[in-house]
């Protein structure tokens, strides 16, 4: 069906976890069509996800700007003749723009495709491209292994150690566990599986990842706010086991197939959730749940139904493997 694929545009999402959910569309893509021109569209949060990355020509928008910049950019894309855009935002972009082939707006994938990495690689799906082994497409270049080993040896880590990454921040307030909750499976992994802790996060999670430290009887090494994008995707590397809210971090280590125990409340883990063989999802036995709502109306129950003793027990069990 398609000849002469020479440029080809991805629009993508602006959360970062969203567009680590859009990965597999970008590896299908490199991978049909290995001598096009791959330009992808992002927002400003996840443009280090692709930064230096080879083979990938970076566009960041930001969706909050002028009118009149965004007229800029769209005639700015006019000028590339595109012979392929494939938009994961639902936008208007591909009909401004122009181009040979492009997705549709009216383009809808069936019911019983409900996972969201699912639903966009429906996108190429829609267009006749094969969509047989979409894996994740997160790159770590050498600089970013180098400052997560720099990072780790400068807590005096021994060598066999076994690390365990927590991140309990999440963009949302509602999507998060309890400080004193990832405070007390911590302590425990530390005195009962031998483990080191990791706490990340970026510089906003900073003041939660102090409280929840704050709690712990354990000092862990702390790296909220002190990597990047992909230097975090490499210290994820070096981890047996992710703790985490559904949150950036989350999808990170999924899409790194580090194994990962997820902690779900109002957001729907059918959608968003992990999806691999290492992996577990902590949920609530709340009717309400999940509500998928911006705002809880019942005090935060499906988080206070989940127990500290219930994450301890699903680590231990994904950390004797």
């Amino acid at each position: 069906m398609f000849k002469n694929i020479r440029k080809i545009l991805v629009i993508t999402l602006t959360n970062i976890g969203d567009v680590i959910l859009t990965t597999p569309v970008i590896g299908i893509l490199k991978r049909e069509f290995p001598d096009a021109r791959l330009n992808v569209m992002v927002g400003p949060r996840a443009r280090g996800l692709f930064e230096g990355a080879p083979g990938i020509d970076l566009i960041v928008y930001d969706k909050l700007v002028s009118a009149k910049k965004k007229s800029k950019l769209i005639f700015r894309l006019r000028k590339q003749r595109y012979d392929l855009v494939i938009d994961l935002r639902n936008s208007i972009f591909p009909l401004l723009i122009g181009t040979r082939y492009r997705t549709s707006l009216l383009s809808k994938p069936p019911p019983d495709i409900v996972h969201m990495k699912e639903r966009y690689l429906y996108k190429l799906t829609s267009l006749g491209i094969s969509v047989e082994q979409a894996p994740f497409f997160i790159w770590i270049g050498e600089s970013d292994v180098s400052r997560a080993n720099e990072l780790i040896d400068r807590a005096q880590i021994g060598a066999g150690d076994r690390f365990v990454a927590i991140s309990p921040g999440a963009r949302s307030d509602i999507k998060r566990w309890f400080a004193n909750g990832f405070a007390e499976v911590a302590d425990r992994l530390v005195e009962k599986e031998k483990v080191k802790i990791i706490m990340i996060g970026d510089k906003e999670d900073k003041p939660l990842i102090r409280k929840t430290i704050q709690m712990m009887r354990h000092n862990p090494i702390d790296l909220s706010g002190r990597t990047s994008l992909r230097e975090m995707a490499a210290v994820l590397k070096s981890c047996v086991l992710h703790i985490t809210n559904d949150s950036a971090p989350m999808h990170m280590s999924v899409a790194l197939d580090v194994p990962t125990l997820a902690i779900f409340g109002p957001t729907n883990w059918h959608k968003y959730g992990p999806a691999g063989g290492r992996d577990l999802i902590v949920h609530p036995r709340v009717r309400c749940s999940p509500c998928e709502q911006a705002e809880c109306r019942y005090s935060h129950e499906c988080m206070k139904s989940i127990s500290p003793d219930q994450v301890y027990r699903m680590a231990r069990q994904m950390l004797d493997g």
